[in-house]
């Protein structure tokens, strides 16, 4: 991330916003996005911001949102998950990666305000308000103020989606695998003679 960002980003707090395209319907779609020039106002020299819009997205973005000083735009250079280990704070809304980071245990804010007309109008399979894995913000003046006070974040909302959805992610996943796949070949239950069950 160094090497990508100008000298003046180094040693600031890091934000990752990645924000989710709506659907209406098969045909229609639209993007709900924070003000970031507000954001980047409010918050000062202290934070840059890592934009990570889905990539169908682009279109529907303002130029200027890709031309803000604190603002960076690293797709095709860094992967959302690299980009999510770097960040300090976590910004979003509905998507799966979104949702993932509350594995990081930092702090996360869910820019959903508008969950009701979602939950209407798409196919989802559980209130918002009951999986989200973070405090929902409503505009870039709520979510400055809550960064601020980000230092005494409270976990209780991430802790529980981490506990109910993601408690068996221990990030020991490929260990587990092959501790279990040495047990099949010593044990020789694979299929076919060769000690391997899969």
């Amino acid at each position: 991330l160094k090497k990508l960002l100008p000298k003046t980003a180094k040693k600031k707090k890091i934000i990752a916003y990645m924000p989710l395209h709506r659907y209406r319907n098969a045909g229609c779609s639209y993007l709900q996005l924070l003000d970031l020039k507000r954001l980047t106002e409010l918050l000062g020299t202290e934070y840059i911001i890592l934009f990570m819009p889905e990539g169908r997205s682009r279109k529907d973005i303002p130029e200027e949102y890709f031309r803000l000083d604190r603002v960076f735009f690293l797709e095709g250079k860094m992967t959302i998950r690299e980009q999510l280990m770097a960040a300090d704070i976590i910004v979003g809304d509905y998507r799966h990666t979104f949702f993932e980071s509350a594995l990081l245990s930092k702090p996360i804010y869910c820019t959903a305000a508008d969950y009701g007309k979602v939950e209407r109008e798409s196919q989802v399979y559980y209130p918002f308000t009951e999986v989200r894995p973070g405090p929902i913000v409503g505009d870039a003046d709520q979510l400055a103020a809550m960064i601020r006070e980000a230092d005494s974040y409270d976990c209780e909302w991430r802790e529980k989606f981490r506990e109910r959805y993601l408690g068996n992610c221990r990030g020991d996943a490929a260990e587990q695998l092959i501790r279990y796949l040495e047990a099949e070949m010593e044990n020789g239950t694979g299929k076919g003679g060769t000690g391997c069950a899969i």
